[in-house]
């Protein structure tokens, strides 16, 4: 018995998606997130009214928050992004110029 064009598409289809499905399951067990090298710091408070909240941020879809005063242990590349955080302050000089200066927007000692 002969099968219909249409019968043809539909298993046509379906050895497609069973092979699609196949494919993406083998690329997501032969790419395993290494594990990255993690470093101890503490972020300090800070002066004004978000001195003392915790920090937020995002690395690559994985999302951290970090408390402060306290003793956490952070991937590299997290520690990355707060570092290229930086924020511009403004005083005035001895003559009355204005003084740029670039800081951390959250400062942190390693441990």
């Amino acid at each position: 018995m002969a099968r219909s064009k249409k019968e043809d598409s539909a298993i046509d289809n379906q050895d497609l998606a069973d092979a699609q499905a196949a494919l993406m399951a083998k690329a997501e067990s032969s790419v395993a997130a290494p594990k990255s090298k993690r470093t101890t710091v503490i972020f300090h408070n800070q002066d004004g009214e978000a001195g003392s909240i915790d920090i937020f941020t995002s690395v690559n879809g994985k999302a951290y928050q970090i408390k402060r005063e306290v003793e956490v242990e952070l991937p590299e590349e997290v520690l990355g992004v707060i570092d290229n955080a930086i924020i511009t302050k403004f005083s005035k000089g001895p003559k009355g110029e204005d003084v740029s200066r670039d800081v951390k927007r959250y400062p942190y000692t390693k441990v």
